[in-house]
């Protein structure tokens, strides 16, 4: 049996962390782009070569490609394979900005898709500011784009959605928060500040990627927004918790990266063998509750033995 596993983490460590192309993307022709928009562009791209490609690799590599009447042709499934994913998607786009109400207004519009149009049929991505919608085919693009009008359209947008609330403790311990210390001089703010600023916060799930089950969390209070690291650490823990401009987020598994690290959650985000292998999803909320680190080494052990609950509450909001 075929296995492969396209490697996100070296690929967007390089783009991230080692091109920096937070702070360096003004230098690309776009000046519109968004990192979120290529981090999805890349997991859609591992998506592909994981799913779709890899079944008929093995038979490609044997029949290979054809040359007749001056015409090259490639092995048979490659076309439709790749045509899968190029005419037979539509993109929508919002205002690319971080917003709630554009975060809402395409949850929702996700929701009301899935609901009228088998899950069979189409593929379906959110990021920040725009929602891929992939057919098996697409016969007449014209009418596709008008049934997706017509179900936005009737769509009561006044409507509430139910979201999860996530209680995530978090151990603010300087033995954790190797960049306190940095950030307390270059904000000009107190250490135990900043840990009351990030901890005392509500945070809206605005998009899950990077790594599997890395949250990108919005809700950053203004005061201690900071760049990411322009010299990324190579080694950062699992359940570290970093500022990266004006997100914060929770590394799911040990990686490289460039946010700056104030904390650690004794938690686990991303489980492969759970399913889904990521609870939290777009549209949730998340609070970090302060912890001490005897607290935190009390914790790890329930996470370990598989004792762990989780402080859950429905929202509406």
């Amino acid at each position: 049996m075929q296995i492969y596993k396209a490697p996100l983490n070296d690929i967007k460590f390089i783009l991230n962390n080692f091109l920096d192309l937070s702070n360096n993307h003004s230098i690309l022709s776009n000046s519109e782009f968004e990192i979120s928009d290529l981090e999805m562009v890349i997991d859609q791209a591992a998506k592909i070569c994981e799913e779709t490609l890899l079944p008929i690799n093995q038979s490609g590599d044997l029949e290979g490609c054809h040359f007749e009447n001056g015409k090259v042709t490639t092995p048979k499934g490659f076309k439709e394979a790749y045509k899968s994913f190029g005419e037979n998607s539509i993109l929508i786009e919002w205002t690319s900005i971080i917003d709630e109400t554009i975060l809402k207004n395409i949850l929702l519009f996700k929701s009301e898709i899935e609901k009228k149009i088998s899950t069979n049929n189409v593929y379906l991505k959110s990021s920040y500011n725009s929602l891929l919608i992939t057919y098996p085919i697409i016969n007449n693009t014209q009418n596709k784009v008008l049934e997706l009008k017509k179900i936005y359209q009737e769509i009561n947008f006044i409507k509430k959605q139910v979201f999860n609330k996530w209680e995530i403790p978090v151990c603010y311990d300087l033995s954790f928060g190797s960049d306190l210390g940095y950030l307390e001089k270059s904000l000009s703010i107190d250490k135990k500040e900043i840990i009351s600023l990030h901890s005392k916060k509500e945070y809206r799930v605005y998009n899950i990627g990077f790594l599997p089950g890395f949250l990108y969390l919005g809700g950053l209070d203004k005061k201690i927004h900071h760049p990411r690291k322009k010299n990324p650490k190579f080694n950062i823990p699992k359940g570290s918790v970093g500022i990266g401009g004006s997100q914060t987020g929770i590394y799911p598994n040990e990686s490289p990266g460039g946010w700056h690290i104030i904390g650690n959650s004794p938690i686990n985000l991303f489980d492969s063998e759970q399913s889904p292998p990521c609870f939290i999803k777009p549209g949730d909320k998340v609070s970090f509750i302060s912890i001490s680190l005897k607290e935190y080494e009390l914790l790890k052990i329930q996470v370990e033995s598989k004792l762990y609950v989780f402080n859950k509450t429905v929202t509406n909001d």
